[in-house]
């Protein structure tokens, strides 16, 4: 990955194909209502999308419905999509997963403060479970760069809903082994939009909505994984996985319930915040 990212974050190329299976999409709801945010709905104006940190394409894939070619009325608000990468095995599942056969999808190299795209040339900047990651006001001014006056910036973030107390406990369990990486549920990625530059190119405060939803019917092994996906974990060795994971089995143990008819298969559901924050170049 880029030698900008912090280091945890490289552990995501260790886990990419369980990434790509395990980790949430986004609720439906959180989507539709970004896609009205951002015009994607406006056929009457075409836009440029940059997505900044793709990974696999969770978020990439939710923004096909809303492109050109995929309308059968001729139709959709994005004329073209930018999903930008450093990880060369995330592009590589990217590409896999979409197939190559949008021509509106370019997958490109880049990262936060090198978006491959001209200046002024972006309707829209989106980051989807990443800006923590790379939070910095060289990154701000790359996008401000890139982005039209007017332009918009989102970010759309999944986080673990801890008012669940088993959760609670859960996020516990692993949130121990984030080693200082700038995680965003610590907001430290707030910071960069405090600074007193940022008046001068974005909007501010952040207008920001938040949806609550359940991810149902999830078994241990498919908790595990997802676990497994975190950087930090993936980058952990194996007796300290090994410690974490007889700890998870045992707090999941307490709070499984069986599911159909099966006395052996075993489930929770798991409740998710989805939250979107977003801002705008300052015309």
């Amino acid at each position: 990955m880029a030698k900008n990212l912090h280091v945890i974050a490289q552990g995501f190329n260790n886990q990419v194909d369980v990434y790509e299976d395990v980790r949430p999409s986004y609720p439906r709801v959180a989507v539709e209502f970004l896609a009205n945010e951002l015009g994607f709905n406006d056929k009457s104006k075409r836009k440029v999308v940059v997505e900044l940190g793709s990974g696999t394409g969770k978020f990439t894939r939710l923004l096909i419905p809303y492109m050109q070619e995929q309308k059968s009325d001729g139709g959709g608000a994005i004329e073209k999509l930018i999903a930008v990468e450093p990880s060369l095995q995330m592009r590589q599942k990217l590409l896999e997963v979409i197939k190559s056969e949008n021509t509106l999808i370019q997958v490109l190299d880049g990262n936060g403060e090198n978006i491959p795209a001209e200046s002024h040339s972006v309707d829209t900047v989106v980051a989807a479970q990443a800006f923590h990651w790379f939070a910095t006001m060289k990154t701000l001014e790359e996008i401000h760069r890139v982005l039209k006056p007017g332009g918009k910036f989102l970010c759309i973030w999944n986080l673990l809903d801890d008012r669940v107390e088993w959760v609670r406990q859960f996020r516990d369990l692993f949130e121990r082994y984030e080693s200082g990486s700038p995680q965003y549920r610590l907001m430290k990625w707030r910071t960069v939009f405090d600074d007193e530059d940022h008046g001068r190119r974005f909007t501010y405060p952040l207008k920001e909505k938040h949806f609550h939803w359940t991810w149902q019917n999830r078994t241990p092994d498919q908790i595990w994984n997802e676990l497994l996906s975190k950087s930090y974990v993936s980058a952990m060795n194996k007796t300290e996985q090994d410690s974490l994971k007889m700890e998870v089995d045992n707090l999941l143990d307490k709070n499984l319930k069986i599911y159909g008819n099966n006395p052996n298969d075993k489930r929770v559901e798991v409740p998710y915040n989805t939250d979107l924050a977003w801002t705008q170049v300052n015309k």
